[in-house]
């Protein structure tokens, strides 16, 4: 993706250096140039953004697919039902002080219950330890 973004941004930058050469030849021409030189850099930005999303979009798809299916093969940590993850920031108590960081995630561990970050913590270590398995 970052090659095609990168391939993106060059044809961009080739289209607006056309464009300024096609301006120069029409102003020597005694033509009316085109003053839209902001408007082809908004172009040029709304352009990445659109690519920027569709990437985006496609990558959490890929990732919503793997976890469902590694959930689905019973990888620990891939099937763990919703009523037992607690939502980051929903989380009582305020995260400033260590003390009461430390609090809270005691009280979720004597609860049942465990923070989506921690839960994305486990389950990156599940993967790793999948990904050694694999290479050896």
């Amino acid at each position: 993706w970052h090659r095609g973004r990168q391939e993106l941004q060059s044809r961009l930058s080739n289209r607006a250096e056309a464009r300024r050469k096609l301006a120069s030849v029409l102003a020597s021409v005694g033509g009316a140039g085109a003053k839209a030189g902001e408007t082809e850099e908004d172009d040029a930005e709304a352009e990445l953004r659109a690519y920027d999303r569709k990437v985006y979009g496609a990558l959490k798809e890929m990732a919503e697919a793997t976890a469902k299916e590694l959930a689905r093969l019973g990888v620990p940590f891939f099937g763990t039902k919703a009523e037992f993850v607690v939502r980051d920031g929903e989380e009582e108590g305020s995260r400033e002080e260590e003390d009461e960081a430390t609090m809270g995630e005691k009280e979720l561990k004597e609860s049942g219950k465990i923070s989506e970050r921690e839960l994305r913590v486990l389950q990156g270590r599940v993967v790793e330890l999948l990904e050694d398995m694999v290479r050896e």
